[in-house]
């Protein structure tokens, strides 16, 4: 493998890069989406409740199969929100060439529900971001070394759930590497069963 500084030599290489990874692992049915994320600061007088303590972590699914997903407010940091969109075709993404500016469209029908299913909340949000994720065709990770090639081993298409699930993909990644067997059944993730 060749850097813009070096050349190196290894045995095998855990490919692991996000929303790169079917661009750079061809052959992978990893697909990546756009995906915003948007930040919300309470109403003047309704300030109380919507803390991390009183709006832990949450999934919600609202009408029409969507699933509002969320956190209450931490650390200096506004209510975080966003809107998945089950039932959907979300909107593809190609994290080389395409522009990830914010659009209204990024944060406007989550903001007219806010009303109804978080009512204090503004609808205008503080802050949004509009991040990228791999998704697979059937929703799970894809972990494992495709065809069998002992020189390499992927993981992603992690469908925006990898960082909770960070530490047990580190473990199972880690046992791969190293030939060992892995602490559980890890065949639903192979790479091969597209």
């Amino acid at each position: 493998m060749r850097t813009a500084q070096t050349e190196l030599r290894v045995r095998q290489v855990v490919v692991a890069a996000g929303a790169w990874l079917g661009s750079l692992v061809p052959g992978l049915p990893v697909e990546t989406y756009r995906m915003p994320i948007t930040w919300f600061r309470p109403r003047a007088g309704h300030e109380d409740g919507f803390g991390l303590a009183d709006l832990p972590v949450f999934m919600r699914e609202i009408e029409g199969g969507r699933v509002l997903w969320g956190n209450g407010a931490e650390n200096g940091h506004d209510v975080k929100l966003g809107l998945e969109e089950h039932g959907r075709v979300p909107t593809p993404l190609d994290p080389l060439t395409d522009d990830r500016a914010v659009l209204p469209e990024d944060w406007t029908e989550l903001g007219s529900l806010l009303p109804e299913k978080l009512p204090g909340l503004a609808d205008v949000p503080s802050k949004v971001a509009v991040c990228m994720y791999a998704k697979t065709p059937d929703g799970q990770f894809v972990i494992g070394r495709p065809g069998g090639d002992s020189r390499l081993v992927v993981a992603g298409g992690c469908n925006a759930h990898g960082f909770k699930h960070a530490t047990g993909i580190g473990e199972l990644l880690a046992d791969l590497v190293q030939h060992k067997p892995a602490a559980i059944d890890a065949g639903f993730l192979s790479p091969d069963r597209f």
